[in-house]
Formats: C-alpha cells, sequence, structure tokens
C-alpha cells in the first residue's frame, strides 16, 4: 500500500510543479532541482537514514537503505522552492520563505508517519524543522549564487 502512496505523491508532486513553474523555467532548473533536490535528498537519506538510522522509509523501493521515491520526489519541490524563491525581496521574506518550506516539510514528515511510510527512530519533528532549515538555507544560497537566480 505505501508503495502506491509514493508513487502517488510522486505524480502529485509532478502535477503541481508542471501546474505552477512555467516549462521554460523547469529547464532551467533542473541542474538545481537535480543537485539541490536529488543530490542533496541523497545525502541526507545516507547519512541519517542509512548510517545513523535515524529513519526509514516504508513500502519505498529501497538502494542502499535509501527510499528511492522519496528521493526523486525532492526533485520537484526543489524546484517549485527555486522559482519562487524571493530574490529581489527584503532579507526578512528570503527568511520567512525557507520557514515557510520548513514547515511544509514537517508537514509531509507529520503525514508520512500517519499513514505508514515513514518510522522515526531516535528523531523527532523538531530534528526535522532544524534539517529542513539547514537543506532549505543551502537551497536559498544555491540559488542566490546560480545564473538562473541572477538572470531574471
Amino acid at each position: 500500500m505505501q508503495l502506491v502512496l509514493w508513487m502517488g505523491l510522486d505524480i502529485v508532486l509532478l502535477i503541481a510543479m508542471l501546474i505552477v513553474v512555467p516549462f521554460e523555467r523547469i529547464k532551467e532548473l533542473f541542474v538545481y532541482g537535480l543537485v539541490g533536490g536529488i543530490l542533496l535528498a541523497i545525502g541526507i537519506f545516507l547519512v541519517f537514514s542509512s548510517v545513523l538510522k535515524y529513519w526509514t522509509t516504508v513500502g519505498s523501493i529501497q538502494f542502499y537503505g535509501i527510499g528511492l521515491l522519496p528521493i526523486i520526489g525532492w526533485f520537484f519541490p526543489t524546484v517549485i522552492f527555486g522559482n519562487y524563491f524571493p530574490k529581489n525581496d527584503s532579507a526578512i521574506s528570503k527568511v520567512a520563505y525557507v520557514l515557510l518550506f520548513a514547515v511544509g516539510s514537517v508537514v509531509m514528515q507529520i503525514g508520512f508517519v500517519a499513514l505508514g511510510m515513514w518510522r522515526n527512530y531516535n528523531w523527532n519533528y523538531l530534528y526535522t524543522f532544524l534539517l529542513a532549515i539547514a537543506a532549505h538555507t543551502f537551497l536559498a544560497l544555491y540559488i542566490m549564487r546560480t545564473e538562473h537566480y541572477l538572470s531574471e
């Protein structure tokens, strides 16, 4: 059942990205989505899931202890994050944007746990929030230093 949920989530995230981000912008942000989404997710999952055993995903296709469908699913919101990042706004707007996505990460994880798609071991939602702040700060710094951000 969880496999179907992970697949459905990835499809919903893909559709959401296609609806809210123009196709030309998706092409521009493709590498950003790969590096900031998939590669960052692989690193986080390798450390926190495979090595430290703080959590595991349930029902997803596994590779070296990492759920592949959650990893793929990080690409789509990363492109959305990059597309709507408040490039010309104040620092407060940028911080609020990072915090919004960090809160969204916690809400998503709460849902994953409730649906049996995710199990936490020696991990809690505060840690998820702090890790999400760090990850989204990295994404914000990355998008601010790319030509995609500067060219708009």
